[in-house]
């Protein structure tokens, strides 16, 4: 189709299409070979361009092995964006340097094609600066290829791209998976030359439940696009403004490319936890499980008559301590609930403190629940200095566990299992809770998991009879 085009016409197809750009770049890099442009491609490619526009500024993209992720956006998206415009510098990450090296070599095989500077005339490197890790333009942009802990003192850029940051080596070690998590939020992110205009754009297949995925999926402000090889469920994933595609549970994600036949003997060799991680991007826990996710209903939009909203917060000893916070916003509706927001971060105290406030004033929160224990006991009493005594005695739930978090999560499962606790459908955060709930108990963190049994709990305690200003769960 390509060759049909002049040779105008061609090179304005490839500076205004990224999906036309990148069906070039494959056959660049895979001379003889037929390009199946899929719908996915397109998912990925809007998302790319969302994240251009300023929409959102940290991005998650997780698909299976061999579905283009890491040609398409740590080659061809970077290529694309440098010929629009030649002063950004990108900085590419991958878990070894072997790897950082090959994807960096496909990237110059792509700039340096002749059809690539007969689209982007102004795109210029600059040889004397290029070598196997760096390519700078004459107008001051590139792109720097790196691995996870390495040395980046010194280096700024106005993008990064995280491809495939944790080693399946190493996948099921949490010591490990943390220790990369932390350089990624720690030092790599901190090299971001503007912090309200770069962007940061995860892009991996899933290994594990401790892998940076997971590690993000529950912070504030990241969007994600899941692409498993097999629809886990009936979705619409939006390929352009005001367009989607209805992707209906059980459907392959590409059939020309991963046939039913390929996947069943990968679900063969791999196994089932490998394959459920790395091929339909849901990581399983080994000793984990105890909690079924399938029991929880699911909404897409809240019940019109809400008889009332509440927060439960999880709050952390600090930024330093590592561990989060986390800010559950519910609505009570005729004996059920519905946890319709949730943030969950770093949260240094008077930040956790102003949060919650903002949050229960927004929406006109009735009762807020924190654990009367470390962090919640201080927060507690900054809450009650913020309300009147009236409202404070009327608002604030001291939460006082005298059980271990499996016993709670277990008794909590009596209100999931007859359908009175319904999760999102959708949602940037969601997948994020439900991995830690696939996961509990033997996940990386449980905070998200402690919010919700301790909304959950005391709910059933509400329905039993009226709410007390200490309520110790049982």
């Amino acid at each position: 189709m390509l060759n049909d085009l002049g040779k105008d016409a061609l090179n304005a197809a490839l500076r205004n299409d990224f999906p036309t750009f990148l069906g070039k770049v494959f056959l660049t890099l895979n001379p003889g070979t037929k390009f199946k442009l899929n719908w996915h491609h397109f998912a990925i490619a809007y998302f790319l361009q969302q994240m251009w526009t300023g929409r959102f500024r940290r991005g998650i993209v997780n698909s299976c092995p061999r579905s283009l992720k890491s040609t398409i956006i740590s080659v061809a998206w970077v290529a694309f964006v440098l010929g629009h415009d030649p002063t950004k510098m990108f900085i590419v990450v991958s878990h070894n340097m072997e790897l950082a090296k090959e994807l960096s070599f496909l990237f110059r095989k792509v700039v340096n094609a002749t059809w690539y500077k007969d689209a982007f005339p102004t795109m210029r490197g600059k040889p004397d600066a290029d070598n196997e890790l760096i390519f700078r333009t004459s107008l001051g942009g590139g792109r720097r290829a790196t691995s996870v802990n390495s040395d980046v003192t010194g280096l700024g850029g106005s993008d990064i791209i995280i491809d495939d940051p944790i080693d399946a080596s190493i996948a099921d070690n949490p010591e490990q998976c943390a220790n990369n998590n932390r350089w990624i939020t720690k030092v790599l992110m901190s090299r971001l030359n503007d912090k309200d205009t770069g962007t940061v754009l995860l892009v991996m297949q899933r290994v594990s439940v401790h892998d940076t995925t997971a590690f993000l999926l529950g912070m504030t402000g990241w969007k994600s696009l899941i692409l498993p090889a097999i629809a886990q469920k009936d979705m619409d994933v939006p390929i352009s403004e005001g367009k989607v595609h209805h992707w209906k549970q059980g459907e392959l994600l590409h059939p020309e490319f991963l046939s039913q036949a390929i996947l069943d003997e990968q679900r063969q060799l791999q196994g089932h936890a490998d394959f459920s991680a790395q091929y339909l991007q849901i990581p399983v826990q080994s000793g984990g499980g105890a909690i079924d996710v399938s029991k929880f209903k699911r909404f897409a939009k809240l019940p019109q008559a809400i008889d009332f909203w509440f927060l439960s917060v999880d709050a952390s000893s600090g930024v330093e301590s590592g561990s989060y916070s986390v800010i559950q916003l519910w609505a009570a509706s005729n004996g059920r609930i519905y946890l319709f927001g949730q943030k969950r971060a770093h949260l240094e105290f008077p930040a956790l403190r102003s949060s919650v406030i903002a949050i229960a004033k927004k929406y006109g929160v009735r009762y807020i629940l924190v654990e009367n224990a470390s962090a919640g006991q201080a927060l507690l009493q900054e809450l009650h200095g913020h309300y009147s005594p009236e409202e404070a005695h009327e608002k604030l739930v001291s939460i006082k566990p005298t059980h271990a978090k499996t016993v709670r999560m277990g008794k909590a499962m009596i209100m999931v299992d007859a359908g009175k606790i319904w999760l999102p459908a959708e949602g940037s955060w969601i997948d994020g809770l439900i991995s830690e709930l696939q996961a509990f108990p033997k996940g990386a963190h449980d905070d998200q998991v402690d919010a919700l049994s301790q909304a959950i709990n005391w709910f059933r305690g509400y329905l039993a009879g009226p709410p007390m200003v200490t309520v110790t769960m049982v």
